[in-house]
């Protein structure tokens, strides 16, 4: 060790890779385009994925965003003629 110099520290170069899951999950469907996933007919949101490293260090890729969607239900109000719920 050079006194002079100090300690030399070389950080690690590391690209962490992620690969999609092997069966869609439900609610999601593989595309091309944007981030390579979106939320599957009948669900929605924006879907999103990150990579994670699991309990036995190794890494893959989970989703999230999408929710199965449901139909309106109508709100009880006092006065309904006031507000339009054709698209319920």
């Amino acid at each position: 060790v050079d006194e002079e110099v100090g300690l030399l520290v070389v950080e690690p170069q590391c690209t962490l890779t992620c690969e999609d899951p092997p069966n869609e999950p439900e609610g999601y469907v593989k595309v091309s385009t944007g981030n390579g996933w979106a939320c599957a007919p009948g669900y929605g949101g924006d879907a999103q994925w990150d990579c994670v490293i699991d309990s036995v260090c190794a890494s893959k890729k989970v989703l999230s965003g999408c929710s199965l969607l449901a139909r309106c239900i109508l709100p009880e109000v006092e006065n309904a003629c006031m507000y339009d719920f054709t698209r319920c």
